[in-house]
């Protein structure tokens, strides 16, 4: 059979109509989700990601920054969801009307890490600011992620309750994500603050050492916030609705309560499941 002029063209637009119809068919929907370094770290997005897309169809496209940089990226539409750990400054983003929705999703603890032989005798420290008080009159080498994330927000705070500005040789400022910042801190046989999690995942105990973990100061909580479309059209908040619903709800929040870093159970989930 022949087909004439008029023939090839509708047989032309229909092949197309199919072909974008299949395509349309075979797309999936995709959340961008901004996420700190310590959970990407820690390799628990890694396991929140297919089950998520299990459960939703959507995909979850991560990228990753410290929570200071995530919240002002956030102010421009750049993403959907964050999840970060810089509560006051969380505060200030949705008191912006920046955030749509903030909700808790689980808990952490930051540790002072340093060398062994401790010579500022931090281990012997009544707490976090004592601890942050004799690094400072040791003039012992102190590595600081200065990269305004939520453990640098946190390391700030400290030194602030223990009335210090610090600066001078012993203070060395990176500019560095969590682990990145470990291995300088390494390197230099430094004190440093750092996530558990990043710790667990990245330390070297052999170099460095846990020398105190159990204070108020040292505790965090994760939580997740639906950036505001008025930010930005292309800001997906159905999507981000959903996110938040799901790792807040029971069967995300298990996920969260039996997820390990080499072995020991760090996450605790404040959610619904929680």
């Amino acid at each position: 059979m022949r087909l004439g002029v008029r023939g090839v063209l509708w047989l032309a637009v229909a092949v197309a109509m199919m072909l974008g119809s299949a395509s349309g068919a075979g797309a999936q929907e995709v959340l961008r989700l901004r996420v700190g370094t310590a959970v990407a770290g820690s390799g628990l997005v890694d396991v929140l990601r297919p089950a998520f897309t299990r459960e939703t169809g959507i995909i979850m496209q991560t990228s990753v920054a410290g929570s200071g940089r995530s919240l002002r990226d956030g102010m421009n539409g750049a993403m959907d969801v964050l999840f970060v750990n810089a509560p006051e400054a969380e505060a200030a983003f949705m008191a912006a009307g920046a955030g749509l929705l903030r909700a808790p999703v689980m808990r952490g603890r930051y540790v002072l890490v340093g060398p062994p032989g401790d010579p500022a005798d931090v281990a012997q420290a009544g707490g976090a600011a004592e601890a942050f008080r004799r690094i400072r009159d040791a003039a012992a080498m102190f590595v600081s992620r200065a990269d305004d994330s939520g453990g640098h927000q946190r390391e700030m705070a400290i030194w602030g309750q223990a009335a210090i500005e610090p600066y001078g040789d012993w203070y060395y400022e990176v500019g560095l994500g969590a682990w990145r910042s470990l291995a300088v801190a390494e390197q230099r046989g430094a004190y440093m603050l750092v996530d558990e999690a990043t710790w667990l995942n990245h330390g070297s105990p052999g170099v460095l050492a846990v020398l105190l973990r159990d204070d108020p100061a040292f505790g965090t909580v994760y939580s997740v916030i639906a950036v505001n479309p008025a930010l930005e059209p292309t800001v997906n908040v159905d999507h981000a609705r959903r996110f938040i619903s799901w790792i807040t709800a029971p069967p995300a929040q298990a996920l969260i309560a039996a997820y390990t870093v080499k072995g020991v159970h760090h996450f605790v989930p404040t959610g619904r499941g929680g």
